[in-house]
């Protein structure tokens, strides 16, 4: 059985592969990924919470928001947002 990060990356291969730059897939499609993206787990791409990037600094600024770079191709690239602990994401 492939591995999580494989299948997000067959799936996005697969729903990217005729999509332009700037479109959007269908609905099918977002569902997709959706249901690849909701089987990740922070093991599955190397994050633990020993890492240095979840250690707090001491300073008088916001934690900042750090982007995990996982791969580029011509027709998109994967890569995760981890915004600081206790955070909240705005509602869409």
């Amino acid at each position: 059985m492939p591995s999580a990060v494989q299948r997000l990356f067959d799936t996005c291969k697969d729903v990217f592969a005729d999509v332009g730059s700037g479109a959007v897939p269908s609905p099918a499609d977002v569902e997709r990924l959706r249901s690849v993206l909701d089987t990740l787990k922070p093991q599955d791409v190397g994050l633990s919470r020993n890492l240095p990037l979840f250690k707090h600094a001491s300073t008088n600024r916001p934690p900042a928001v750090t982007y995990l770079h996982l791969s580029a191709f011509p027709n998109f690239s994967i890569g995760i947002f981890l915004p600081p602990t206790n955070s909240s994401h705005p509602a869409t």
